[in-house]
């Protein structure tokens, strides 16, 4: 992990930024899509000792809705050059620096008022219908709900594509072996 320079987990279920101390080559953090809230983003000081880290993307992240949330990044990680795609100008990084005990004390009486409780609408039944698409909240409910659909069509699709196979061959296809049905290595005697 030592030598590991760029790092995507977008799209996935983090609420912290923690335990990527030991990244310490690592230049590009993607963080795209997540679940950091405004809490939890006093935990971006746990990226200061990375000193080659100049690109980081937040964007989806219900910390990114704070007013002071791009100055209070820029304050924290002085080293970055790139947040969410966009250039860190001097001016914007000397005005964030001027103000970083302030930024931080914001954050602090900020945080007391709780993050947002997300909407979370995981079964299609409560999803909102648009233009013919069904949309769902971005929780992890609802990823969790899409996987599941998704699981269960493509075992639909396995399971007629046997049936059509035993028709056209007349002897039904063996199902698809799982992991654990496979047969143990053992020696024989």
């Amino acid at each position: 992990m030592q030598e590991l320079q760029y790092l995507n987990i977008a799209i996935n279920n983090i609420t912290r930024i923690e335990n990527l101390h030991r990244c310490e080559s690592l230049t590009r953090l993607d963080l795209t899509m997540n679940f950091v809230g405004k809490s939890a983003l006093g935990s971006i000081d746990n990226l200061r000792g990375l000193v080659f880290l100049r690109e980081l993307h937040l964007l989806g992240n219900p910390c990114t809705q704070w007013s002071l949330y791009r100055k209070f990044v820029i304050a924290m990680l002085p080293q970055l050059q790139l947040l969410d795609g966009e250039t860190i100008t001097g001016t914007e990084r000397t005005a964030a620096l001027s103000k970083a005990s302030e930024l931080q004390l914001a954050l602090t009486r900020d945080s007391f008022t709780q993050d947002k409780p997300l909407a979370c609408q995981a079964s299609t039944a409560n999803a909102v219908k648009d233009s013919g698409c069904t949309r769902r909240s971005w929780c992890p409910e609802a990823r969790l709900a899409e996987h599941q659909e998704a699981q269960a069509l493509t075992e639909e699709a396995e399971r007629k594509q046997r049936s059509a196979s035993s028709a056209l061959f007349g002897a039904p296809a063996p199902p698809a072996c799982t992991r654990s049905e496979f047969p143990s290595l053992k020696a024989r005697p």
